[in-house]
């Protein structure tokens, strides 16, 4: 007819385990709060990496699976530059050699 009526189907659950912590578990709100920056890294909903100063891909975390559908023996044999696209190359040069740089400070070249 005039409108197409579609049906959807929503399903709501009252189970919240998952929104409870546990009660000595500390937030950043509490003193004494340490904020893990592996646990930060692998939960995250982005997708992330760490590389060696070669490039080498040597730690990625869930989301960056999911997001480049790769799998870990794919990024085994894989560096930063592999999989950025190569008019992005030149860019991906400049941020690590900034990057080694910062790191470096005896490495910086002045002119």
């Amino acid at each position: 007819g005039e409108h197409d009526h579609r049906h959807t189907s929503i399903v709501f659950t009252t189970d919240r385990k998952h929104k409870h912590r546990k009660k000595k578990e500390k937030t950043s709100l509490d003193k004494g709060f340490k904020l893990s920056h592996q646990e930060v890294f692998l939960a995250s909903n982005v997708p992330q990496l760490i590389a060696s100063p070669a490039g080498r891909i040597v730690a990625c975390n869930d989301f960056f699976y999911k997001a480049t559908g790769l799998t870990q023996k794919d990024v085994k044999r894989l560096t930063i530059f592999s999989i950025v696209k190569v008019d992005k190359l030149s860019y991906m040069f400049d941020i690590v050699a900034n990057a080694l740089r910062s790191s470096n400070p005896s490495s910086v070249v002045t002119k």
